[in-house]
């Protein structure tokens, strides 16, 4: 549970992420989101400077489709 994490742990939680072969080519960027599991809410994410980003997931690496 991500209440009981601790400032400054990484936690390693793999996914595989399908890619539907009608994606068209291109670079994309790979986001991450934290929700409420009971409403489905997102929580709120901030940025380094404690900014909220607007669409409340972080981008993590851009990957290229081809």
């Amino acid at each position: 549970p991500t209440d009981q994490w601790q400032a400054g742990q990484y936690i390693l939680d793999e996914h595989p992420v399908p890619i539907d072969a009608a994606t068209p080519r291109g670079r994309y960027w790979l986001k991450v989101g934290l929700y409420t599991p009971e409403s489905g809410e997102r929580l709120v994410v901030r940025d380094a400077a404690g900014r909220e980003l607007p669409d409340q997931s972080l981008p993590l690496i851009q990957v290229d489709v081809e």
